[in-house]
Parts: structure tokens; sequence; C-alpha cells
């Protein structure tokens, strides 16, 4: 996965690729689900509060306004390149 600014989305291994480790419990369908931020990994780990967040060290607070911002890029993902 990467995601660095100015990396294009289809080049990012992140839009409908399924998670190579763990999918929240079924939760998660792809890395990056278009349109579905309830269904991608990205935003879920972002605003999990336990074991499974990511960044996984550093804080125990979900950041409301960079989650959301996150999760109106998703929603702005229509398709998959």
């Amino acid at each position: 996965m990467d995601l660095r600014f100015g990396v294009p989305l289809a080049d990012t291994k992140t839009c409908g690729v399924k998670p190579e480790i763990d999918n929240l419990a079924g939760v998660g369908e792809a890395l990056l689900a278009p349109n579905a931020p309830e269904k991608s990994v990205i935003s879920l780990r972002m605003r999990a509060t336990g074991a499974k967040r990511m960044p996984p060290v550093g804080t125990r607070l979900v950041h409301a306004e960079g989650t959301n911002l996150v999760d109106e890029w998703i929603r702005n993902v229509k398709v998959c390149q």
C-alpha cells in the first residue's frame, strides 16, 4: 500500500484490494471500497480504538476531522481503475 500524496489511486494498491491480514471481523470489504467508508479498512482502522487501530500507537483518540476528511475522499472514489 502506498498512500503518498501524488501517487495515482491505481498505483496505491488499495482500491478494491482485499486486506491480507485482517478485514476487521468481516466488515471491511477492501482496503478502499469505492464510495463506502463503512466498508473500507482504511477508514475502519482510523476509527478503531482498540488493538486494530492505525496508527497503533501514540493515541487513544479518534481525530474526527481527519477521519471525516478520509471518509469524504473515499466517498468521492466512484470506481477502482
